[in-house]
């Protein structure tokens, strides 16, 4: 019997080492074509998603998917980022040949999907007539690749080309290596500005503005003015918008200036222990860091984004910024070849011979001694000086605390009261100042302001105003108004400088299709203009809100209810209850305004999202550009956007023509 018992104990113990055996096989096996996943295991996902379908993975690339590109830019033998900005980079190998797939070129717009896969109900391409999120389409599409687009006569779009509808489309950039598929291991500080007022225990004190700083999360793929960005936590590897390496710098060394140089070149920052900030731009192959001659304060374009090479440029040679060292102000110069000839000095006529010199000279100690008309002892009045001539170049006096470059004919500025107030109208448009008021109490009238139309406010407060001016220096409109408001109240309308400096605030300086946004301020007309006597820093805010000015100064007018959170390239992106849409400045929408955020139009394209939270892309006529279905897109930069999704990771795709 207990022979028996052991025969068949090791009988069954084969058995289950061969269920053991086979059984883990077939899991092996299983799990290879697809029946499930482990959530622990790091697939690459990439097959799994249409949008990269046909992009495989190199035979030699190893299981760290940044190992490919790290390998490309040390294969010289030196430490990529290494040693100081101003010493040679590493060299960058060659990117090889792109991949192929050999499948037809397939169109960026929504379509059937693949591998049996069909896109249901037929959807809207278009979001003028979209009323619901739900109705959006949000199948995965493939994307094209660039190789594809190109063999079928397509070509890459300049860095500065608008998204024309009907002309461009997208197609997706192939690299030599494998892009993260994680969104952000890494966090980085940002700045905001809030309201808060200068007398927190006065509700009528001043609102100014105060930064805020807040932790957001860096994404491993960034987009910066054509560059690629990538990072693994220790290095960012910059890349081409070919996808080629180009160098490499221990991450944080150096952070995107978001700001161009006189050349155009995108410019990096790196900050000193001292608080000083250096910035560099990547030479021409770019393998090496350059200390630029970037100066922010006549340099700047007014908004710091990722903004493309023509926004904001100056178009003007004629006329050039300035600052003032000592004061710190700004205005503006003429260079002296553009200079007007001088007219030329008449020559005086030759006086006619005297009759002799003891004659001369008997007038002459007559007139000293009988003076102006003949009075005697009467003093000679001294003679003017003579004013200072302009320095060469003059066109404005030193006189802005805030000024960009001339750019359409036009530069925006701020300058601190005392102005020239005739830019200061009453609600017949007539200069305000010298105003003229009854007084009840006192049975007289109270002037305020002078003849020659200046002003010096009692407040106690130097405030500013945006304007815009014309290359001869006088404003286009006036910079400010008095009126009535509902209340019939006496109020002052002008136009004040945004509260932040960010993409969040395009439309801002510049004018668009005719409009240009501004902070619109109304004050208490009594309380900033009229009072007298009075130091304290305050003043009494009515009414704020972002608006949009054409050049003759009126308003245009926003549908009602709604905010202006961005404009540019004549489209508004408004939001009204937690809601956002698209509006034409020709009076319709765009986009309905059902989603849940956007962003505004950037080289042609913006974003939108769905409340749900998926993001889509259209075109400035409302045209899906990109299907509702991702978690994150990037605004365009220089032509070049990225798309995250979960479940596959990064794509970088390359606006054509």
């Amino acid at each position: 019997m207990r022979i028996i018992r052991e025969r068949f104990a090791r009988v069954f113990k084969t058995i289950l080492q061969l269920a053991l055996i086979f059984g883990a096989a077939l899991l092996v096996l299983l799990y290879y074509l697809g029946f499930y996943d482990f959530s622990f295991l790091d697939r690459y996902k990439d097959q799994l998603d249409l949008l990269r379908a046909g992009e495989t993975v190199r035979p030699d690339t190893s299981s760290d998917p940044f190992a490919a590109l790290a390998e490309s830019l040390s294969r010289d033998g030196r430490d990529p980022g290494d040693g100081d900005p101003s010493a040679p980079a590493p060299g960058v190998g060659q990117p090889g040949d792109r991949r192929e797939d050999g499948s037809e070129p397939a169109s960026s717009a929504p379509a059937e999907g693949e591998n049996g896969e069909n896109a249901g109900p037929e959807k809207p391409t278009n979001l003028r007539t979209v009323y619901a999120a739900d109705d959006l389409p949000d199948e995965r599409v493939r994307i094209p690749t660039v190789s594809e687009l190109t063999a079928s006569g397509k070509r890459f779009s300049s860095p500065t080309v608008v998204y024309k509808p009907g002309l461009n489309t997208v197609g997706r950039v192939t690299f030599d290596f494998q892009l993260p598929e994680t969104y952000s291991e890494t966090w980085r500080h940002n700045t905001y500005y809030i309201l808060k007022r200068v007398d927190p225990d006065n509700e009528d004190s001043e609102l100014v503005p105060r930064t805020a700083t807040y932790i957001e999360q860096r994404p491993k793929v960034d987009l910066y003015m054509g560059y690629i960005l990538v990072e693994n936590g220790e290095k960012t590897v910059v890349v081409s918008s070919d996808g080629e390496p180009l160098c490499s710098f221990p991450t944080g060394r150096y952070e995107p200036a978001l700001c161009r140089d006189r050349g155009d070149r995108p410019l990096f920052v790196r900050e000193r222990n001292n608080g000083t900030r250096i910035y560099f731009y990547l030479s021409e192959d770019g393998k090496n860091f350059v200390v630029s001659d970037y100066d922010p304060e006549t340099d700047g374009r007014g908004l710091n984004f990722d903004y493309p090479a023509d926004y904001g440029r100056a178009d003007s040679d004629r006329v050039y910024l300035d600052e003032d060292p000592e004061t710190g102000l700004f205005g503006y110069r003429i260079p002296v070849e553009y200079m007007p000839e001088p007219e030329p000095i008449p020559v005086p006529e030759p006086e006619p011979e005297s009759e002799g010199p003891e004659e001369d000279a008997e007038e002459a100690t007559e007139d000293a001694e009988s003076g102006p008309e003949g009075e005697e002892g009467a003093e000679e009045e001294p003679e003017p000086e003579p004013e200072p001539e302009p320095q060469p170049g003059y066109l404005t006096p030193y006189q802005y605390r805030y000024a960009l470059q001339f750019s359409e004919g036009a530069a925006a500025v701020t300058a601190a009261e005392p102005i020239p107030t005739y830019y200061y109208v009453d609600a017949d448009g007539k200069p305000l100042f010298p105003y003229r008021e009854w007084s009840t109490l006192d049975k007289v009238y109270n002037v305020y302001g002078n003849e020659d139309h200046s002003f010096v406010n009692n407040s106690g407060i130097d405030r500013s105003v945006l304007y815009f001016i014309r290359e001869d220096g006088e404003p286009l409109f006036p910079a400010g108004r008095m009126f009535k408001n509902d209340q019939d109240r006496k109020v002052f309308g002008s136009a004040q400088l945004p509260y932040s400096f960010g993409v969040e605030s395009l439309g801002s300086f510049y004018f668009d299709h005719g409009l240009v946004r501004v902070r619109w301020q109304v004050i208490d007309f009594w309380r900033y203009f009229q009072r007298r006597n009075y130091t304290g820093s305050q003043i009494k805010v009515m009414e704020e809100y972002d608006a949009l000015l054409r050049e003759d100064g009126t308003m245009f007018e926003i549908p009602f209810g709604y905010k202006l959170e961005g404009y540019s390239e004549g489209r508004l992106l408004l939001s009204r209850d937690g809601f956002f849409g698209i509006f034409s400045v020709t009076g319709e929408w765009i986009a309905q305004p059902i989603y849940g955020g956007g962003k505004p139009y950037v080289e042609g394209l913006a974003q939108l999202m769905t409340p749900d939270g998926r993001w889509g892309m259209i075109d400035t006529e409302g045209n899906i550009v990109l299907p509702f279905t991702y978690d994150k897109i990037s605004g365009v930069s220089s032509g070049l956007v990225s798309c995250y999704r979960e479940e596959n990771g990064w794509s970088i795709l390359r606006i054509m023509q």
